[in-house]
């Protein structure tokens, strides 16, 4: 679920304490820009329109440790490719660090570390680290201190997979196997301090076994 608001100038704000946020923004063909404000300072705008439905995601780093707020805020304008008689900005979740060191290991597809939206489905499946992997959704989540982390899934004949490392995709990658078989790949160079690991399907199915942090060779 989302917020949802087709009014110009409405906004959401959220105060936190921490040196980082990041926030979440369904997409779509109705969808318009948003301005990001942080303690009252313009981050920018972002434009949510996209040809298929999905998040976008945007972060913000190198906060001094206190007392913020961040505001989101409808600002009546789109993108020319843009459609319908409304213009839309969803707010899916606004996300923050409070510098907290996140714990190491290997984190199965269904453990609380791992958020995922709503339309995943649960498959029993003895290849599949933990005896079972999800798949046919539409996004996963994993936020992780460090430098690297990665992501084991399940190759198939129907998939594709977008990964995306603070809201910057990382490319798409071919998760093509004739037979289901296990697949895994690394990101490393991030840096220090926290980052979040966006898993999406770009054709097909994606299927999410286990994130490990930090990352495999």
């Amino acid at each position: 679920y989302s917020a949802r608001s087709k009014t110009e100038n409405d906004t959401v704000s959220l105060t936190f304490d921490g040196g980082w946020v990041g926030v979440g923004l369904g997409t779509g063909t109705g969808c318009g820009d948003v301005e990001v404000f942080i303690d009252g300072v313009s981050q920018g705008v972002v434009d949510t329109y996209a040809r298929v439905p999905g998040v976008t995601s945007v972060y913000y780093g190198g906060l001094v440790t206190g007392t913020h707020t961040i505001s989101i805020t409808h600002l009546g304008t789109r993108n020319p490719f843009g459609a319908g008689s409304s213009i839309y900005v969803y707010v899916d979740y606004i996300d923050v660090w409070d510098g907290t060191v996140v714990a190491d290991g290997t984190f199965e597809q269904n453990d609380g570390r791992v958020y995922i939206s709503s339309d995943w489905s649960v498959v029993s499946d003895a290849t599949a680290s933990g005896g079972s992997y999800i798949y046919r959704g539409s996004n996963a989540w994993f936020p992780f201190t460090g430098d690297s982390v990665s992501f084991q899934g399940l190759a198939y004949t129907d998939t594709q997979v977008e990964f995306l490392i603070d809201g910057v995709s990382q490319g798409v990658f071919d998760f093509y196997a004739a037979a289901l078989e296990t697949r895994t790949y690394s990101f490393e160079g991030l840096g220090e301090g926290v980052h979040v690991l966006q898993v999406r399907p770009y054709r097909g199915r994606a299927r999410v076994d286990a994130l490990t942090t930090p990352g495999a060779e």
